[in-house]
């Protein structure tokens, strides 16, 4: 197997003399150190039997793709090759128990051993292999049961690679590894690398190095570290980052040409060894005080095989550690996008509180990284408490202050159109903005935007206007302020109002404003900013009152009508005490026209109330001689009349928001008594 060694030289700075001990003579001139580079035997059969075993009959059947739009099969092209050539020793009774092992025991304690053993297929344990590096074999950790188990492993993994001749394989594959090793020589991580890296966690090892390997699946990485006669180095064994090209007729590509990618992920896994053992010592109490934030995005890290909160702690703080390194070694915008993809494509949510406080930590030699990980998991915690304010299990809050208001998805949409303009493109926009956004714009696909695609089609048809109104979308995360008046007025107004959080997308023009079970969808694409030349769908001053309007849908407890009656009072009530709560509504020129033309309207209103035809009074029109949504009105009017005949003001927001009965709130309205001819 190729062994290389990549060089950096680094010189010692002063936080190591603060943290160390050193003195500065000692610390005079410079220091080298190595990032040791090799494909070793054992990994690559393990990672050989692993994807055989375990993974092979899966990806060979689907035709899914990840979330870059690679087909898996692409993704793991390599893998399949070997899978097909040798799929007829699935039965075999050795690949079995090797891959259980590996399923069940995970990759980095295997990798750890098999680095400390013979190679196969002659892997036993030494003599002096200490009892701690097997004891992992065993559930209660019996030191006998272990060793014996071990033992029983190599064995089974020393018969396989006999069964399929695998020394075979790396005589067909040796110009693959060649290549490989060339594109990860010419991609290494910058100098400077490992120094930042040192610096940020304010801790040393001994040595680093990478494992790279052709047959762990591509994308997949592993962290680890082994202690040999006082000495620790950490390692990262890793798949390549890519599809693989390795036709014997052409120039390979085995994945590997990112230096990118292999500045991130050895950032990554070389991090687990910063940070696990500083997560692990963490108070019990305070990790488990805040397990229940795992309950919030559980099905997207069990997805990612993240199965429990210390993984996910694990996992959140590694990541943020990526973002400020990279920060430091002065790739701003790189950190920038990956905390975002983190965020919003990868749903490490709580990454903006960790980051918030690493930055301090990152400017204060003073502040301990293990502190500084307590107090992030200390405001954590107070989300985590929190959560029990949760009004019910839809995710509403009980208090204005506990809600979020989220304009990521503006942020990516403009970073996407940015790259792509002038030639906008509906892969692009799938791919990068609609499956990197939030749960929000997810859920303003259906009957929205659909699709990358239809959404590109919008944009450039109207691309004058979607950089109209570019300003005053980017404008909404200065509003916050106003939007949590409208909350808290309603909370006054209706101590029992439930609060959901808001998300703001850019989408294709036909929604202002709705709701999910997840909170309220704002379309920020329908405001903008009037001037002489451009006018906005909805001008960027109502953006508080259409918020309001959707506030109050979700307090809504209606019994199921689909009357026109019963529309027309949802979307007015909505209006009325949106109007309470924010000052005023978005239909002031609809209403004045039917102000004027109040004794025909009610007229017809009353001739086709009980319909379930809402046609020519709500939402979309063909009559072009009136405005459309004259429902809106109707309803307004006819709970504006039972506000203001009610002498208990707090009952009848009340009675407003919990109809069960429309017809005999019609009645008790009043409202007629509003269209008696002068």
């Amino acid at each position: 197997m190729k062994k290389a060694s990549y060089c950096l030289y680094l010189v010692l700075s002063g936080w190591l003399m603060s943290y160390t001990g050193m003195s500065q003579s000692s610390t005079q001139g410079i220091s080298q150190k190595c990032i040791a580079i090799e494909f070793n035997h054992n990994v690559e059969f393990l990672g050989f039997v692993f994807f055989l075993g375990s993974l092979g009959s899966q990806y060979e059947q689907t035709e899914d793709t990840y979330f870059n739009g690679i087909k898996k099969k692409e993704w793991h092209a390599f893998n399949l090759s070997l899978y097909r050539k040798y799929k007829s020793y699935q039965a075999n009774k050795d690949l079995q128990t090797v891959a259980r092992c590996i399923e069940s025991l995970g990759g980095s304690s295997l990798i750890r051993l098999l680095i400390q053993v013979p190679e196969f297929p002659h892997a036993t344990l030494p003599a002096s292999m200490p009892k701690e590096e097997v004891l992992f074999f065993s559930s209660t950790n019996d030191s006998l049961e272990a060793y014996s188990h071990a033992q029983e492993f190599l064995q089974a993994a020393n018969r396989f690679y006999k069964e399929v001749h695998f020394e075979k394989y790396f005589q067909e594959n040796q110009r693959l590894y060649d290549h490989s090793m060339e594109q990860i020589r010419k991609n290494m991580p910058p100098e400077g690398f490992i120094d930042a890296m040192e610096q940020f966690y304010r801790r040393q090892f001994d040595g680093y190095q990478l494992l790279p390997s052709l047959t762990i699946p591509a994308g997949m990485g592993f962290g680890l570290q082994l202690t040999t006669a006082g000495k620790t180095t950490i390692l990262n064994a890793f798949g390549s980052f890519g599809p693989q090209r390795f036709a014997k007729d052409s120039l390979p590509d085995m994945g590997f040409a990112n230096p990118k990618r292999l500045r991130e992920l050895s950032i990554h896994e070389f991090g687990h060894s910063f940070v696990n053992p500083i997560i692990a010592d963490l108070p019990a109490e305070l990790t488990e005080s805040t397990k229940s934030l795992f309950d919030t995005i559980k099905t997207d890290m069990e997805d990612q095989a993240y199965q429990n909160w210390k993984t996910c702690l694990d996992e959140h703080f590694v990541r943020a550690g990526e973002v400020m390194i990279s920060h430091n070694l002065g790739y701003s915008q790189e950190a920038e996008d990956l905390l975002q993809y983190y965020i919003t494509g990868r749903k490490f949510i709580y990454l903006p509180v960790i980051i918030q406080e690493l930055k301090v930590y990152n400017q204060n030699p003073y502040v301990t990284y293990a502190s500084t990980v307590q107090k992030a998991l200390e405001k954590l915690q107070k989300q985590s408490n929190a959560l029990s304010d949760r009004a019910d299990t839809n995710g509403l809050w009980n208090s204005p202050e506990q809600i979020q208001f989220h304009t990521e998805d503006i942020d990516i949409f403009w970073k996407v159109f940015d790259k792509m303009y002038p030639r906008i493109q509906g892969s692009t926009l799938q791919k990068e903005y609609i499956e990197a956004g939030s749960a929000g714009l997810q859920n303003f696909i259906k009957n929205r935007i659909e699709s990358g695609n239809k959404l590109a089609k919008t944009i450039r048809k109207e691309l004058d206007y979607y950089q109209a109104i570019r300003a005053s979308s980017l404008s909404i995360a200065s509003r916050k302020e106003q939007f949590y008046t409208c909350f808290h007025n309603l909370k006054q107004l209706y101590p029992e109002a439930q609060f959901p959080d808001v998300y703001f997308v850019i989408g294709r023009k036909n929604t202002g404003g709705t709701t999910f079970k997840g909170g309220l969808l704002i379309g920020a694409e329908m405001f903008g900013q009037p001037t002489a030349t451009f006018t906005p769908r909805i001008p960027i001053d109502y953006l508080d009152e259409l918020i309001s309007h959707e506030l109050i849908h979700f307090q809504q407890k209606y019994s199921k009508n689909n009357s026109l009656l019963a529309q027309c009072i949802r979307e007015g009530a909505a209006d009325f005490l949106g109007e309470l709560i924010s000052g005023a509504h978005g239909n002031q020129e609809m209403y004045h026209y039917a102000e004027e033309h109040k004794q025909e309207l009610w007229k017809e209103f009353l001739a086709r109330k009980d319909d379930n035809n809402w046609q020519g009074w709500l939402y979309y029109s063909k009559d072009t001689s009136r405005p459309k949504d004259l429902g809106y009105w109707m309803g307004y009017k006819i709970t504006q009349s039972y506000y203001q005949h009610a002498t208990d003001k707090s009952q009848a927001i009340k009675d407003i928001l919990t109809i069960q009965d429309f017809t005999g709130f019609l009645e008790k309205s009043k409202c007629a008594e509003l269209f008696v001819n002068p």
